[in-house]
């Protein structure tokens, strides 16, 4: 409840740099003769609540000074002139260099909410001589050891300045010191895709002084037995007046070599197959992300997003094959068995976005879209020599495209009791081709073969509604969510043609009680939904096509994306040590059943079928030295 105003008061709020709001300041009020001075009697003095609201009852009107302290910020003084009216405030604390919790000074201001923490880097010990993943497995429950792993699950989103990162390895070349904060969530929001499981880590960099840029260039070079990768990553970020510059360049190759001794057993034919496989490989990327945004006022601002990936990869493979059947060996009874090819996988990708500032509180309104474009090619030649028998050879080309367009609308609201709703809308859609053929070798000419041979074509759209609120009582917090999303799929295989409408509801909330906000301790508990994969067109095309001697795909057009329910349980102590359990529940799996026709001719048929359940528990505990 807040304290109601009189006649003559002074109240306001205490926020952050953030706009998030800060409970516990304290905040002191001093008459025009105690201005400037750092002792005096005050005339009234207010510790704020969990919205960071404060109200003091004022002896008069005049000339005051109203003075803010918070330990984990820097004071902050203001004058106001006090008349008949109430005056109200907003004040803006920055962070200190120095967060003193218990006996420990840690430098690393922790705001817990439901669902989340944010972490603010300005002064921070933890950021010096670290990169941008160093940093990250410093802080509560996170871990990057076996990849970007939040409370044991993979991480599902990393942003750097609302643009999605599809380069991990950015993280690697990004210096810690560059950040200003990190926001992690446990679980992704509303406003993220049905599909999108584990958490979401949100980077804000800081931005260079006027005329001031920084930048790295990182190279790295790991070896082992079977395998080497070379690294050489470039990042620079330039301020100059209302335009920021912001340029990731990295170069990576890596070869591979490995072998192998397989024993299989076939019981259907009654025998056992030994094989001796040599395999290499080498691999090659090239990425290059170019950005700028344009301030066009203090409120306003663009941004452009350009993104270019070339990848490569080389593989080659032999294997000599024997089989025992009954006990007796029948040397090389398949001889030889070899292939190699090669893939080219280029990425092109261009992005805009228009931000407004609503207010001061950090409201904000944003319009994006983004548009990619992808495509495959890959050959491989195979040979089969067996040691009775004629030579088999023959070559499988695969070619792969698509063209997706993103946008998408949302606010952010922020009120002055502290709470935030966020809604927007989302609009998508991606059109995708995908062609094998295969060419057998007859006669020393290759001829195709159609039976092994698929083409299909596909249109996605989707469109999508969310809204997520969350607010705080006390040391409650909490977060409620909803997302409605719809989903259609026009598919074309190999003159077989079809669509498919998917409609999803995705609630979701996060409750959290905070223990001691001062030494870190919090508990919270995440509800979700989320939804599986669409199908691609080939598990829905009930076109047969042969995918071996035997046997045939046939696609399901009932096939639906799966379902999953999740509860995770937090709790965090000091900041550090994090005790975590999730449960999992997923339902009508996709599972391909093989079935056997009635005519005994012999051959199988495999088709996709909404028959699989998963229940998953687990737990995960971890601690966090800096």
């Amino acid at each position: 409840m807040h304290a109601q105003s009189t006649a003559c008061t002074a109240e306001g709020i205490v926020r952050d740099t953030t706009g998030t709001a800060i409970p516990y300041a304290v905040v002191s009020v001093f008459p025009e003769s105690s201005e400037g001075a750092t002792t005096g009697q005050a005339v009234g003095t207010a510790v704020t609540d969990d919205d960071g609201f404060w109200s003091i009852p004022l002896p008069g009107d005049g000339c005051y000074l109203i003075r803010c302290e918070h330990m984990a910020f820097e004071t902050c003084d203001s004058f106001v002139v006090v008349g008949e009216e109430t005056v109200r405030l907003e004040t803006v604390l920055t962070p200190s260099a120095e967060y003193i919790e218990a006996v420990e000074v840690l430098g690393v201001p922790i705001r817990y909410s439901a669902g989340r923490y944010e972490v603010t880097m300005e002064g921070s010990e933890l950021a010096r001589n670290r990169n941008a993943n160093e940093l990250l497995g410093l802080l509560p429950g996170i871990t990057t050891y076996d990849g970007l792993r939040l409370h044991g699950k993979s991480v599902g989103i990393v942003y750097i300045d609302d643009r999605r990162v599809e380069d991990r390895d950015e993280l690697a070349a990004l210096r810690a010191e560059d950040i200003e904060k990190v926001s992690v969530q446990n679980r992704a929001g509303a406003s993220e895709d049905a599909t999108t499981k584990g958490g979401v880590v949100r980077i804000t960099l800081r931005r260079p002084d006027d005329g001031g840029y920084y930048g790295t260039v990182t190279g790295s070079v790991s070896f082992t037995p079977q395998s080497s990768l070379y690294r050489l990553p470039f990042i620079f970020n330039y301020q100059k007046g209302r335009w920021n510059v912001y340029n990731y360049l990295s170069g990576a190759y890596g070869y591979g070599y490995e072998t192998q001794t397989r024993q299989e057993e076939f019981r259907r034919g009654g025998y056992t197959q030994f094989s001796d496989v040599t395999e290499r490989s080498a691999a090659r990327s090239l990425s290059e992300t170019f950005g700028v945004v344009y301030d066009l006022s203090d409120r306003h601002a663009v941004g452009f997003t350009v993104r270019v990936r070339l990848d490569g990869r080389d593989n080659a493979s032999v294997a000599s094959i024997c089989r025992e059947i009954a006990g007796n060996t029948e040397s090389n009874a398949f001889g030889e068995y070899a292939y190699d090819g090669e893939m080219l996988l280029p990425q092109y990708q261009a992005a805009f976005n228009y931000t407004f500032d609503i207010d001061t509180l950090g409201s904000q309104f944003a319009v994006k879209a983004d548009y990619m474009h992808t495509a495959s090619k890959r050959r491989t030649d195979y040979r089969s020599v067996p040691s009775a028998g004629t030579e088999e050879t023959y070559r499988e080309f695969h070619a792969q495209s698509a063209d997706a367009l993103d946008t998408r609308i949302d606010m952010d609201k922020y009120f002055v009791s502290g709470g935030l709703l966020s809604v927007g809308g989302r609009y998508y859609r991606i059109g995708a081709r995908f062609d094998r053929r295969r060419e057998d070798m007859t006669g020393g000419e290759r001829t195709p073969n159609p039976e092994t041979s698929m083409y299909y074509g596909n249109e996605t759209q989707g469109a999508a509604l969310y809204g997520e609120y969350s607010g705080s009582r006390g040391r409650f917090s909490y977060m409620v969510g909803v997302r409605m999303q719809y989903d259609r799929i026009d598919y074309k295989t190999g003159g077989n043609a079809g669509h498919h409408d998917y409609w999803r509801f995705i609630p979701s909330a996060s409750l959290a009680y905070t223990f001691n906000r001062g030494k870190g301790d919090n508990l919270n508990l995440d509800i979700y939904r989320y939804g599986g994969s669409l199908p691609d067109p080939a598990q829905l095309s009930p076109l047969p096509v042969r995918i071996s001697e035997n046997s045939y795909y046939v696609g399901n057009p009932r096939l639906e994306p799966y379902t999953g329910f999740c509860a995770d349980l937090t709790y965090t102590h000091r900041g550090r040590w994090t005790f975590a359990y999730g449960f999992d529940r997923a339902q009508h799996m996709s599972q391909n059943l093989t079935t056997l026709p009635s005519d005994d001719s012999g051959l199988s048929i495999v088709s996709p079928v909404n028959l699989g359940l998963s229940l998953t528990h687990s737990l995960s505990v971890g601690v966090n030295y800096r």
